[in-house]
């Protein structure tokens, strides 16, 4: 399988991002303990999207862990919400990133896939909402996994 790191760099002409952390509108999400071979991509920055519905980032690393399920090529489409978030888009924009990883870097290239929401408080209906909702990612269900503001991004490669 080719290193899904350095087809992200091609495709999205980025470099691995520097930095303890990730920040949008207020919502912070630590960089700390993972990979070395890893590229976040801020999506709002890419051309040629249209009026499709995106993430804030898409996030992909190489994990070589021998003997752990958790080796190979990363992919986690990420939105960051300050504060309680709109449930329905915040899965319409995660389902958004889903779209752009199969289509510029193929689902065949990904080993792992995660759908992620950083955010504040989220209502008791909201919380359950997310429960209930997958994403679709190379035709596979997905749940949406949700981490709080100023949590760290290696709880999700685990």
């Amino acid at each position: 399988m080719a290193n899904v790191v350095g087809l992200a760099c091609d495709e999205f002409l980025a470099e691995s991002r520097e930095g303890k952390k990730v920040e949008k509108g207020g919502c912070g999400l630590k960089m700390d303990k993972l990979p070395e071979a890893r590229v976040l991509v801020d999506v709002d920055k890419l051309t040629n999207l249209g009026d499709q519905k995106r993430p804030d980032f898409l996030f992909f690393a190489e994990c070589r862990c021998a003997g752990l399920d958790q080796s190979g090529g990363w992919a986690i489409s990420i939105e960051i919400k300050k504060g309680s978030p709109n449930v329905s888009d915040a899965i319409k924009q995660i389902q958004g990133g889903a779209q752009i990883i199969e289509n510029r870097i193929g689902p065949d290239k990904v080993d792992h896939f995660r759908a992620l929401l950083v955010s504040g408080n989220v209502a008791k209906a909201g919380r359950l909402r997310l429960k209930d909702v997958w994403v679709i990612f190379n035709r596979q269900k997905e749940p949406i996994m949700r981490l709080k503001c100023g949590d760290s991004l290696n709880k999700v490669l685990k």
